[in-house]
C-alpha cells in the first residue's frame, strides 16, 4: 500500500468517524448522554523574501488549510476526548507543521487528543493521549500517552501526573508511515497545584524528566504568579523555571555532566481606554555554551517570528532556529532574550490592529557559534521585528487576518541563523500572510 493511498484511508476512516460522532449527538435519546462536535478551520496563504540571499528573486510562498476536529462525549462521569487536524499544506521551504524535522509537504494527519476522564466528586482522572503543561508552558507544554489524577476544591487544584512524550518536537501524534514518535523512552513524573482566586493566579510544578535513550536527567522546578486589578484593567505576571541537568557518562564524557539553568518571564497588559490597549513583555532562557533550559517553545511573547506565531505555528521561529533540538525539546547553548510590546487599537467592536515591536539577543556568541566569522560573533544582538496584525471579525466564530512583518537582523541573527546561505548578509526579512479561521 503506497502512502498516499495509505493517506486516504485515513482520511475516509477519520470523516466516518465524525460524522458517526454527529450523527449519535442529533439521534441520542439517552439523556446521561451527549455529545458535543466543533470544528476549527484556518485556511492561510503566506509569501516572504527568499532566505538564501543568492542573486535570485525566489520568494517562500505558503499554501495551507487546516481543520481540526474537536469531539466530546459524555456519558453520567465518564466522558470521551478527541482532538485532531487534517489539512493539506504547500510550502517551497517546508510545511508549516514540522520545519525542523524535515523538509515533507503535502497531506498531513495527526491526533492531538485521544483521551478518557473520569469524574467523581471533587477527584478527576484522565488517561490516553492529552496535553501536559507546568502552568504557563516555558518548560513543559507537551502531548503525550500517559494518566493524571486531579484534585479540585473551590479555587485550589493539585495534579499529579506521568507520561510519556513523542519523540518529536511538533504538536500532536503525526498518522504517518515512516513516522518516528515515542522512541525515544522520554518520561515525565509531575506535581502541579494551582490556586485561581478572583484577582490573583498562582502555580507551582514539580516535573522530573528522564531520557533512557540520551542518558539525561532533568528536575524542573516552576513557580508562577499573575494579578489582576478589580476592574480588569490591568494585569501582571512573573514566572521563573529552575533547571537542574544530570547527563550521565556516555562514551563521548569523562565523567558526569551537571547543568543549572533557568527561565524567566515578566509582563502586564493595561487596557489604556476601550479602544486602546497595551501589553509589554519580557522573556530569557539561560544558556552557558554547553548546556541551555530545555525550552517548549511556548511562551507569552507577543512576536511572530523571533518566538512562536500564534496565528498559526510553523516551527520556523527564531528561538527554535537559534536552537538545537533535544528529543521533545529546544536547548539553546546560547541563550535567548526577548523584549516585545503590543500596542492594539479597537477601530470598531469587529475590526482591531496589533503593532508589534520585539528585540533580541544572545546571552553567548563566541562560546556557541564558532562556525560564524569573527565580526559576527562580536555582537549578541540577534534582531529587531516589527508586525502589523489586522484582524476582522466577519461573525462570532469567524475572522479574516491580515498580517504584515518583518525582521532586520544583526550580527549575531545574520550568519547562518536567519540567512540560509550567505552569512555576510543582513538584510531586511518581511512577508505577510492573509488567512481566515474560523469555527463550526
Amino acid at each position: 500500500m503506497n502512502k498516499h493511498r495509505y493517506q486516504s484511508y485515513l482520511l475516509l476512516i477519520c470523516f466516518c468517524v465524525f460524522a458517526n460522532a454527529k450523527l449519535m449527538a442529533q439521534q441520542a435519546q439517552v439523556p446521561e448522554r451527549k455529545t458535543e462536535v466543533k470544528i476549527d478551520s484556518q485556511q492561510f496563504f503566506s509569501m516572504r523574501n527568499g532566505q538564501d540571499f543568492q542573486n535570485t528573486s525566489q520568494a517562500d510562498a505558503q499554501f495551507y488549510g487546516f481543520f481540526s476536529p474537536k469531539i466530546k462525549t459524555e456519558l453520567k462521569n465518564l466522558s470521551i476526548h478527541y482532538d485532531g487536524e487534517i489539512g493539506y499544506d504547500q510550502w517551497q521551504a517546508s510545511h508549516p507543521g514540522n520545519e525542523v524535522i524535515n523538509r515533507n509537504h503535502g497531506m498531513m494527519i495527526r491526533n492531538r487528543e485521544i483521551s478518557l476522564v473520569l469524574t467523581q466528586n471533587q477527584f478527576s482522572s484522565k488517561i490516553g493521549l492529552q496535553s501536559f503543561d507546568d502552568g504557563t508552558g516555558l518548560f513543559l507544554k507537551h502531548y503525550g500517552l500517559g494518566a493524571s489524577l486531579e484534585f479540585q476544591q473551590n479555587a485550589f487544584q493539585i495534579q499529579v501526573f506521568a507520561a510519556g512524550l513523542s519523540s518529536n518536537t511538533f504538536e500532536g501524534l503525526q498518522i504517518d508511515q515512516k513516522s518516528q514518535q515515542f522512541t525515544n523512552q522520554q518520561h515525565i513524573l509531575g506535581l502541579k497545584i494551582s490556586l485561581d482566586l478572583p484577582t490573583f493566579k498562582s502555580h507551582f510544578s514539580s516535573i522530573v524528566y528522564r531520557d533512557s535513550a540520551l542518558s539525561i536527567d532533568l528536575l524542573n522546578g516552576h513557580f508562577d504568579a499573575q494579578y489582576e486589578s478589580l476592574s480588569k484593567h490591568f494585569v501582571v505576571y512573573a514566572s521563573i523555571d529552575l533547571q537542574w541537568q544530570k547527563r550521565n557518562k556516555q562514551e563521548w564524557l569523562i565523567a558526569d555532566q551537571v547543568a543549572r539553568q533557568w527561565a524567566l518571564q515578566m509582563g502586564s497588559r493595561l487596557k489604556i481606554s476601550q479602544s486602546l490597549h497595551l501589553g509589554i513583555n519580557t522573556f530569557a532562557i539561560s544558556g552557558d555554551g554547553q548546556n541551555g533550559f530545555f525550552y517548549s517553545g511556548k511562551n507569552q511573547s507577543s512576536t511572530l517570528m523571533l518566538t512562536q506565531d500564534e496565528n498559526r505555528d510553523r516551527y520556523d521561529n527564531l528561538d527554535e532556529r537559534l536552537a538545537r533540538t533535544q528529543s521533545s525539546f529546544f536547548m539553546n547553548q546560547a541563550g535567548y532574550e526577548v523584549a516585545d510590546l503590543k500596542l492594539s487599537y479597537f477601530w470598531t467592536e469587529d475590526f482591531k490592529s496589533s503593532l508589534i515591536l520585539g528585540i533580541a539577543q544572545l546571552q553567548k556568541t563566541a562560546e556557541v557559534l564558532t562556525y560564524q566569522p569573527t565580526a559576527v560573533q562580536s555582537s549578541s544582538m540577534v534582531g529587531s521585528e516589527l508586525s502589523l496584525v489586522n484582524r476582522l471579525k466577519i461573525s462570532d466564530e469567524t475572522a479574516v487576518l491580515l498580517v504584515l512583518q518583518g525582521i532586520v537582523p544583526n550580527a549575531a541573527g545574520a550568519g547562518g541563523l536567519i540567512n540560509e546561505s550567505d552569512d555576510t548578509q543582513n538584510k531586511l526579512i518581511f512577508g505577510g500572510m492573509i488567512g481566515v479561521v474560523s469555527r463550526f
